[in-house]
């Protein structure tokens, strides 16, 4: 049996989109995440939440230090949710008095590995971003290392799914229970996740869509390095004037990622059991 899946196209991904990546240490999520979110780099402002970026530094590169922050707290996303609903409002009284307005709206809010705090998830302002932040111009990112980091109704309005390696059979069930069932078999999709993982590629499953064919729904993917930076120029001017107060001036060491091989041999094939080669499309 061939399935030929086209190459995602990053392009599709509108700003106030819901975007889930998830896979364990070191397969390329935060990577990929920075590739997607180039698409967008013009949003003005927004929030990171990353418990490692005091010992890695990974999102300092492209976006101010200032609005970085280390723990997930209900006082910090609570603020930047009003934020958004007061600026959301404003634009809207601008355009109904003016008839134009020069009010930009969106941010983003990051959530790198936080979801292993199960009182997080239950924060009411995390579960509003989830289900109303396209009114309020959220683009919202996760990572997560295990696939029942969200409980079901906030997997329900995630728009996107990056899957990346895993080689534990137990969290590739709960991957294809909760997010890939429009495979027919766990058998289907273990095979496709195998070919698609490989040397930093991803699975990705588009919830958007309103077809029933896999192929409208299921795509591959490999990000691409990007060099950019994200937010205003005003932003990032305030970072310069606070770095040079800064009179501690330390680094934080770059810590490369492990490039750890996976063997595809470690899922033993079944009886009687169809083989799966997928053909990756390079067009979108």
């Amino acid at each position: 049996m061939k399935l030929e899946l086209k190459k995602f196209d990053p392009t599709k991904i509108k700003s106030d989109s819901v975007v889930v990546f998830i896979g364990k240490r070191n397969t390329g999520k935060s990577y990929c995440m920075k590739d997607i979110m180039s698409y967008n780099r013009d949003i003005p402002v927004g929030v990171v939440v990353s418990p490692t970026e005091r010992a890695n530094g990974y999102f300092e590169k492209f976006i101010p230090k200032m609005l970085i922050y280390d723990d997930l707290e209900e006082k910090l996303v609570s603020k930047f949710l009003n934020r958004q609903i007061n600026i959301t409002k404003d634009k809207k009284r601008e355009l109904e008095k003016h008839g134009s307005s020069t009010i930009d709206p969106r941010a983003f809010l990051i959530l790198d590995d936080c979801m292993y705090n199960k009182a997080s998830i239950k924060d009411k302002n995390i579960r509003c971003i989830f289900m109303n932040g396209r009114h309020y111009k959220i683009f919202l990112l996760i990572t997560m290392q295990h696939g029942l980091g969200l409980p079901p109704d906030l997997r329900s309005n995630i728009d996107y799914v990056f899957i990346f390696r895993n080689n534990i059979v137990k969290e590739r069930e709960k991957i294809y229970n909760h997010y890939a069932g429009m495979f027919p078999t766990f058998d289907v999709f273990n095979q496709v996740m195998n070919q698609c993982t490989e040397n930093f590629e991803c699975l990705v499953i588009d919830n958007k869509t309103q077809s029933n064919n896999i192929n409208d729904n299921v795509y591959w993917y490999k990000a691409q390095d990007s060099n950019y930076k994200m937010c205003s120029q005003n932003l990032w001017e305030m970072q310069a004037l606070q770095d040079q107060r800064d009179l501690m001036g330390l680094m934080n060491d770059e810590e490369e990622e492990d490039n750890e091989d996976f063997d595809p041999g470690v899922f033993m094939k079944k009886k009687n059991t169809k083989l799966i080669k997928v053909k990756k499309n390079q067009k979108y």
